[in-house]
């Protein structure tokens, strides 16, 4: 597994380097030689936050947490990802490597997750209309949702705007095969 470190306004030094690689190596028991693991780490005034996202297979798995320092994050993070590969190991049977659950001896785990399966608990129908992009934005702002659905007027494709936990607002454009 190839781990790659991106850093966005932090200044990664060389025994957090050692530390973050090291320990992410680790989930090569889960992925094969052909994986990657994006350790992203930035620095946002005081909150330095870590994400993880590992490709493998034409499939990710990603976690993120925020705290004080990097080194805490690391350690509060790889179980987070674990609890991902674990929690979807059904799905992922046939593109993690063929040994990873043979022992239940997990890397940052305890033992393993229990979790309500999710049920469909509503269904919705509803129009599109072509906008702009900040038309979009005003109208998920009126009905105070996290997200809005719109036909892009310039483009004339679906997309999504949804506000991003940092209150950033992102834009998503849902692509064919």
């Amino acid at each position: 597994m190839k781990v790659d470190i991106v850093q966005k306004n932090y200044e990664v030094d060389d025994r957090l380097k050692e530390i973050i690689l090291k320990k992410t190596n680790r989930l090569s028991k889960y992925f094969g030689d052909d994986a990657v693991a994006k350790v992203m780490l930035k620095r946002e005034k005081d909150i330095y936050k870590m994400e993880i996202t590992a490709m493998f297979n034409r499939s990710f798995i990603r976690a993120e947490v925020s705290g004080e320092n990097m080194y805490d994050n690391i350690d509060i993070l790889l179980p987070k990802i674990e609890k991902q590969i674990v929690k979807n190991k059904e799905k992922l049977h046939n593109k993690l490597r063929e040994n990873a659950f043979k022992d239940k001896d997990y890397l940052y785990m305890q033992s393993e997750p229990t979790e309500k399966k999710p049920t469909v608990a509503k269904h919705k129908s509803f129009l599109v209309y072509p906008l702009s992009v900040e038309d979009a934005i005003n109208e998920m702002s009126m009905l105070d949702h996290d997200f809005y659905v719109f036909i892009n007027r310039d483009t004339n494709k679906v997309q999504i705007v949804y506000r991003r936990h940092d209150g950033d607002i992102g834009l998503l454009e849902p692509l064919g095969i």
